[in-house]
């Protein structure tokens, strides 16, 4: 499972590097680890 949000993450610092842009940047990597944590209480409840 951590695999998973550890793509997540890896994929929103590409996102950084393509955007230059650490606002968007963060954005992003919180956004994904939001929907990771709301899919897996969704997944595993």
């Amino acid at each position: 499972m951590f695999e998973k949000l550890f793509n997540f993450i890896i994929s929103s610092c590409m996102n950084y590097k393509l955007t230059n842009d650490a606002h968007v940047a963060v954005k992003l990597l919180g956004q994904n680890i939001q929907n990771w944590v709301a899919d897996f209480i969704v997944i595993h409840t």
